[in-house]
């Protein structure tokens, strides 16, 4: 958004949008490579229970994948910037396959972590051309939202497909699985643009307005994706410790995958109807009271009702965090660090609800989500307060003419 009376760069200079063959290209390849985060809760079930790692140690390879995807996003950024953007997708994707196949050789808990940590550092670098070629379509906005329905689609799909690979093949075949999904990647990487970055952007005049702000902000992300991970990662847990058939648990994941796609999209529509401030509150209030709802007794609808809304919340609630932020951070210099921010609450989440569950029971994990909620929630709301008088915008009920609505990544 541009201040009254400002010329936005965008609109003096000329844009390098990526090709619609390269947009879409990059919309099926990131997906893909992110297929494992999609079916999580049904994976950390497979490598727990069929596999027989336990809770924690299952907990621990997520862990390390997504510690492996963070390095990864980062190693990728830089070679970006040196190697053609082909050769990087093309390098991590064969990194991935060969990943996800290796992990079906071994059952010792140390060399399945090295395979997952290795996956995870080629995900993330196929991530971040992906994510760079998105950020350069021409309407970003809808590039991410159907980057977004995909991602949830092969959420919904695969969390209903997981058990019967599990039972055909074993805990081996999802690997296989996913490797296979990735392989087509590699005949439409030749669609993608040989570079994903455009020119620089021309830097903004004026203060980087609440710096401060800015980072109470990216705290407030990193804490949210702490709790709301680890919750996640053990969905599946938490059913099978209420009873619940694994039919029923994979039956609810999947229309939870697609509850989140709802609530991805609702934001797209809804965005322009109400404020930054007022969205966050909303979807803030429906994350508490659906992370909440997992410390009642479990039956199947409840679980059903619960783990539903729990991702629907997350999906609408996110997008108005990440709005606020962009806000605070007019330079983007702090916004730039957000998949940091996340891919550290998602390899961090995991592992603290592992300790909990081993300690507490399935109990202690919704506590964790509720715990995080409040300190993400502080944060957000303290900083929300202290910038509306400088930013109108913040508790405003419409878009400024020159914003497109928060994109969901």
């Amino acid at each position: 958004m541009t201040e009254k009376g400002a010329t936005s760069p965008a609109a003096s200079e000329p844009q390098d949008h990526a090709g619609e063959a390269s947009v879409w290209a990059a919309i099926y390849v990131g997906a893909a490579v992110v297929a494992f985060v999609s079916v999580l809760p049904m994976m950390v079930g497979v490598l727990a229970r069929d596999l027989g790692l336990g809770d924690q140690r299952a907990g621990y390879l997520v862990a390390g994948d997504r510690a492996g995807g963070l390095i990864g996003t980062l190693v990728g950024v830089l070679l970006l910037r040196r190697r053609s953007g082909r050769t990087v997708v093309v390098t991590g994707l064969c990194g991935l396959i060969a990943g996800n196949v290796a992990t079906g050789f071994f059952s010792a808990f140390e060399s399945l972590f090295v395979c997952r940590f290795a996956a995870g550092i080629a995900q993330g670098t196929v991530s971040a051309f992906c994510y760079a070629t998105l950020g350069r379509s021409s309407r970003p906005a809808r590039a991410f939202s159907f980057y977004c329905a995909l991602q949830l689609i092969l959420g919904s799909v695969g969390s209903l497909l997981i058990p019967g690979l599990v039972q055909a093949g074993g805990w081996r075949a999802p690997f296989y699985a996913l490797a296979a999904l990735v392989v087509p990647g590699l005949a439409v990487a030749s669609l993608l643009s040989a570079r994903a970055g455009g020119p620089p952007p021309a830097p903004q005049r004026g203060p980087n307005r609440g710096s401060w702000a800015a980072w109470a902000i990216l705290g407030s992300i990193l804490s949210f994706f702490i709790g709301a991970g680890g919750l996640y990662a053990y969905l599946e847990r938490i059913g099978e410790a209420g009873r619940l058939s694994g039919d029923v648990i994979a039956r609810s994941l999947s229309v939870a995958s697609l509850a989140g796609l709802a609530g991805a999209l609702l934001v797209g529509f809804a965005a322009h109807r109400l404020g930054r401030a007022r969205g966050a509150a909303l979807g803030g209030a429906m994350c508490f009271a659906s992370i909440a709802a997992f410390l009642l007794p479990t039956s199947e609808g409840m679980y059903w009702a619960a783990t539903a809304a729990f991702v629907f919340a997350w999906d609408f609630f996110y997008p108005f965090q990440f709005a606020i932020l962009a806000e605070a951070d007019r330079r983007g210099a702090v916004t730039a660090l957000t998949p940091a921010a996340t891919g550290s609450g998602l390899a961090a989440g995991p592992a603290l609800a592992a300790l909990l569950l081993d300690r507490t029971g399935p109990g202690g994990v919704p506590l964790l989500g509720l715990g995080m909620s409040v300190v993400s929630f502080s944060l957000l709301f303290l900083v929300a307060y202290a910038i509306r008088r400088r930013t109108p915008y913040l508790a405003g009920s419409r878009l400024s003419p020159t914003s497109e609505p928060p994109s969901v990544a």
